[in-house]
């Protein structure tokens, strides 16, 4: 997914990793403007919580935490857009790991 650094002490850009939690990532359509596209694989039903697993277009896998489930129909093989709710940990990459 895109980021974008923010803050006095941001870093010029270089490969890393980002550390999301699944409910930071909200479910939107895939028309919106600013979201990033992925497909529904599955989606785990916990009752009270979904955890759709999703795959980005370059095949990066993502979970998902829905906590209204009804709210998020979504079945495997749907497009969905993807936006990020609050800020992510980044990590530089480690020596000899794929972006």
């Amino acid at each position: 997914m895109p980021v974008v650094a923010t803050g006095a002490n941001r870093p010029q850009s270089t490969a890393g990793r980002v550390l999301l939690r699944p409910e930071q990532i909200e479910v939107v359509s895939p028309d919106t403007a600013t979201a990033v596209t992925a497909t529904v694989l599955r989606r785990d039903c916990q009752g009270h919580d979904a955890l759709p697993a999703l795959r980005l277009t370059d095949g990066t896998p993502v979970v998902a935490r829905i906590f209204d489930p009804a709210s998020v129909p979504h079945i495997p093989g749907d497009e969905v857009g993807l936006h990020v709710r609050g800020a992510a940990r980044a990590f530089p990459a480690s020596p000899g790991t794929p972006e």
